[in-house]
């Protein structure tokens, strides 16, 4: 528990550039007052309505930094490192509790959420939460402070995270299923927690997230990471679904998007199952009904939710139920070795829980070891700072929301500059990075794209065509037609100096620089870090060879 704690520190102490999708979000927070955060949000962005506010305290006395946007996430790192012991304990024996605890504390996928802006770490860490509580409530008949206190967490669940009406159906369920309670206290607790659960969930649905649910980009977004089977493509849909969220909410590491899984991998799939599926008999056997109730019907109402079109199961929107599906893991390995002799077993938990948590370990520490910083435009930003000297920048579409951020003065915000951002940059806008592809470049689509401010002028960069999905990565690896062309036009480097930042590309988008070199365009400075670049063009025109430093991919 101490050394998952500690990697959580030591890598928020790293601090960390945000990255696309954090600086979409931030960028609602540090632009808007607490009235502002009721409307719906911009750059496409939906999160719960109470963390919003309390993100916004946070920055309102400590300012708009990155590092601030951390905090609560941290702290919610933090929580779930305190409360996996306590809520595995009470269910799973020793060995169990140690291995599954080391598996939480090195797990790279809840360590990166605990330092990201986003709020999935958080409705990971509020799930135990709600486990831990109702077991207290049911052992006190669902009575007494314990219940009151599961009845007020119960109503503010909704405005914390998003998937709180399957944590409450779980919750509902564990009830409902608790027959060894007096009838009369059980129904109490229900005829008081209900009415307030339903009414929360109702409003923060329509305050909250109906926008994002009538959202066309995000239905877009998030169709493949669906298990309708009624729509296209359902075998690539249910195979990326499955690789992604099996190994991710089971071990805390996912499979690479859009890889199919093999034969190997199914086999290795079958069994974990198969585990999975002893855990939930042994949480039967050993504990009772209500206790499987509360720990699988969040999950399976989220997969009912996915068939029935309505919740994707993108990974960060299952991050919730990863403490209660790890929970069945070790529960079933448990089950599986219960009829070994005590030293036996303690024998099979150190093979077991060292096979689980030392890849685990390893990866974290790689992750946490690493010098550079992936898509680092805080960096590039600041070195702009220092050489720009009033020359235009072209803004790679796909780097606008880190940009915006790094560049506003958050103590005298451009609200005008941050207003055009948000809307040229959200879905719809022209500079939207992940609009689907067109069959050629649009010239005029670039037509008012660009704004002056006092350090120069900014020009900001169409999409290229290239669509992400959440789970099926690109649907293709090449820009639109036309597109470094039409981009090459509008930077003009052979007019004067322009410096151009680019973030989170792939191969064949770099072939814009290869057009602005072919125009007779030579790079006086180059900086790459890991797919971030900053590049200073100028006219070839009156320098010598020895100058340029040729930055296109050869």
């Amino acid at each position: 528990m101490a050394v998952g704690i500690a990697l959580r520190l030591a890598t928020f102490l790293k601090n960390p550039p945000l990255g696309l999708d954090e600086a979409r979000l931030a960028l609602n927070l540090g632009a808007r007052s607490y009235l502002g955060l009721l409307k719906p949000l911009a750059y496409d962005q939906s999160a719960p309505l109470l963390y919003l506010w309390l993100q916004r305290a946070v920055l309102g006395f400590l300012g708009v930094h990155d590092w601030a946007l951390r905090l609560i996430p941290l702290a919610a790192g933090v929580g779930l490192m305190l409360l996996t012991p306590r809520v595995y304990a009470r269910i799973l024996g020793p060995g169990a509790t140690l291995a599954a605890t080391s598996v939480a504390a090195f797990s790279p996928l809840l360590i990166q959420y605990a330092v990201s802006a986003k709020q999935y770490g958080v409705e990971a860490c509020l799930t135990l939460l709600v486990v831990v509580l109702a077991l207290d409530a049911r052992d006190a008949a669902w009575t007494g402070p314990e219940a009151t206190r599961l009845t007020v967490i119960g109503a503010l669940l909704p405005w914390l995270m998003a998937p709180a009406g399957f944590v409450l159906c779980g919750l509902v369920t564990c009830v409902l299923a608790d027959r060894r309670q007096g009838h009369q206290t059980t129904k109490r607790f229900l005829l008081s927690s209900i009415p307030a659960w339903a009414l929360s969930v109702v409003a923060a649905y329509l305050l909250v997230y109906r926008t994002a649910s009538l959202n066309p980009y995000l239905h877009r977004y998030w169709s493949t990471a669906l298990l309708s089977p009624s729509g296209e493509g359902f075998g690539n849909r249910f195979q990326a679904i499955l690789n992604e969220n099996f190994w991710g909410l089971a071990l805390g590491y996912p499979g690479v998007p859009g890889l199919h899984t093999g034969p190997a991998g199914m086999i290795a799939i079958a069994v974990v199952l198969l585990i999975l599926l002893a855990g939930c008999r042994g949480l039967r056997r050993r504990h009772d009904r209500s206790t499987l109730a509360l720990v699988t019907v969040p999950l399976m109402a989220a997969i009912g939710a996915s068939i029935a079109g309505v919740y994707p199961l993108g990974l960060r929107l299952t991050l919730f139920a990863m403490p209660l599906v790890q929970l069945l893991l070790f529960l079933g390995l448990d089950y599986t070795i219960k009829g070994l002799p005590d030293d036996q077993r303690r024998r099979a938990w150190i093979a077991a829980g060292g096979a689980l948590a030392l890849p685990l370990a390893a990866i974290t520490l790689l992750l946490v070891g690493r010098v550079e910083a992936s898509e680092d435009v805080r960096t590039l930003v600041h070195d702009l700072s220092t050489r720009r000297h009033g020359e235009a920048v072209y803004v790679f579409a796909r780097s606008i929301p880190p940009w915006a951020f790094y560049t506003t003065d958050w103590d005298a915000p451009d609200r005008r500059r941050l207003a055009f951002l948000s809307r040229v940059a959200s879905s719809g806008g022209a500079a939207f990075e992940n609009a689907p592809g067109r069959p050629s470049a649009d010239q005029a689509a670039g037509a008012g794209l660009a704004y002056r401010t006092a350090a120069g002028a900014e020009v900001y960069g169409l999409p290229t065509g290239i669509e992400w999905t959440p789970n099926l990565g690109p649907f293709s690896q090449e820009p639109e037609p036309g597109w470094a062309e039409t981009e090459a036009d509008r930077i003009g480097p052979a007019r004067g100096p322009v410096w151009i930042l680019m973030s989170r590309t792939l191969v064949d988008e770099r072939l814009l620089l290869a057009e602005i070199e072919r125009r007779g365009a030579c790079a006086t400075y180059v900086r790459e870090l890991d797919n971030a670049a900053l590049i200073r063009y100028v006219p070839k025109t009156g320098l010598a060879t020895g100058q340029c430093t040729p930055a296109a991919p050869r």
